[in-house]
């Protein structure tokens, strides 16, 4: 009896291993199946996340595009008309720039007439002062905008960035070069030209002379007090014997 009893104990106990082993496989499987589920959701959520920030990069640097492009393009323009306007009046603005009172030019080529008063003299040294600070403005201008193509076109070509600091580098590069800034800048400029040209036409430059006047009232002054030429003025001193008088009447 007692090793039956002892038999039936065995089995119990090896079912109760037997159930908890299959217990514990079926909780493995599970536990196994969530953990793929949750790792399948996972990526589908890292998924969504990464092509919702490409559709928010992609709009955002749509918009990115459509405020710096209208930049660019003004800029352009106007670098392409500054090199215009100098290729056409920078060599008229230098030579009057060299032509104030203030230049390192010699003062007789000094272009005011003799003639005019003092007024007038100061009238057209602001031109010529004018006409270097205007020729130095389209150099900035030219210069300024050429520096500033390469920027504008790296933002375009880099798109929007999720960096905190982008927004006040894209202000920072777009300062001062909104379309109609830009327009007005090289429209100022041309203005600049056109009345520079409309000040100089008020001056009677056609009766300027050759040479200055007071050239010509000094060879006037010599001529008036120069002693007049006798046979004695080529009389070398008296030689051999031969005094001056004697040797003028043998001429």
């Amino acid at each position: 009896m007692e090793a039956e009893h002892k038999s039936k104990l065995d089995a119990i106990r090896a079912e109760k291993v037997a159930a908890e082993q299959e217990a514990n496989r079926l909780h493995a499987e599970r536990e196994q199946a969530a953990f793929t589920e949750r790792t399948q959701a996972l990526e589908e959520s890292v998924q969504r996340q990464d092509q919702a920030a490409k559709v928010g990069a992609g709009a955002r640097s749509e918009t990115l595009r459509r405020r710096v492009q209208p930049s660019l393009e003004a800029v352009r323009a106007a670098h392409r008309e500054l090199k215009t306007l100098l290729r056409l009046h920078e060599p008229s603005l230098t030579l009057l720039m060299g032509l104030g009172l203030r230049s390192n030019r010699p003062a007789h080529t000094h272009v005011p007439h003799e003639n005019w008063n003092p007024d007038t003299c100061r009238a057209f040294d602001r031109i010529c002062a004018d006409a270097a600070s205007l020729r130095r403005d389209l150099n900035h201008a030219a210069d300024s905008y050429s520096e500033k193509l390469p920027m504008l076109r790296q933002l375009l070509d880099l798109g929007w960035s999720p960096a905190l600091d982008q927004d006040q580098n894209v202000n920072t590069a777009l300062r001062y070069l909104d379309p109609q800034s830009v327009q007005g800048v090289v429209s100022d400029l041309r203005d600049q030209i056109t009345k520079l040209s409309t000040r100089l036409g008020e001056f009677d430059l056609t009766s300027l002379g050759v040479e200055p006047r007071a050239w010509t009232t000094r060879d006037a002054e010599r001529s008036r007090t120069s002693p007049a030429v006798t046979p004695e003025t080529f009389i070398p001193p008296s030689t051999g014997g031969v005094d001056q008088q004697q040797f003028a009447e043998g001429m």
